[in-house]
């Protein structure tokens, strides 16, 4: 977390490749390095978005909670940096989506399936 508050980009970079890092870790206001990433602002903001980048690749969580119940997704989003949100996080959304459709589908009765396929296609 250091590293990301004083902008050490090749330290994150570093620190993120090595094994069982603690990736989400939070200080004593439950802040992982990734919130204190997309909270840097002005002309910090570019190497915040760079580490905050490096902390997604390297499996941090965008959805773990501060204190104070705020994310790194929502601070990004409040911020409407769209450079942050769409770029980095959108593949993960998708993915999440894609999840959610498949365990709809799977406790869905086969008909309505079907049914619901009829509705779609083409030819109706």
């Amino acid at each position: 977390m250091y590293a990301v508050q004083f902008q050490h980009e090749l330290l994150v970079g570093y620190l993120t490749s090595r094994p069982n890092i603690a990736i989400d870790a939070v200080d004593t206001d439950g802040y992982t390095a990734l919130v204190l990433a997309v909270e840097l602002d002005g002309e910090a903001a570019t190497v915040g978005l760079n580490m905050a980048k490096v902390l997604l690749l390297a499996g941090a969580n965008p959805n773990v909670m501060t204190f104070r119940r705020k994310t790194a997704l929502r601070i990004a989003c409040s911020k409407q940096d769209v450079t942050m949100v769409g770029r980095h996080w959108c593949s993960l959304y998708v993915s999440c989506i894609i999840t959610i459709i498949i365990t709809i589908i799977t406790l869905l009765p086969y008909h309505t399936i079907l049914y619901a396929a009829h509705l779609t296609s083409p030819h109706c």
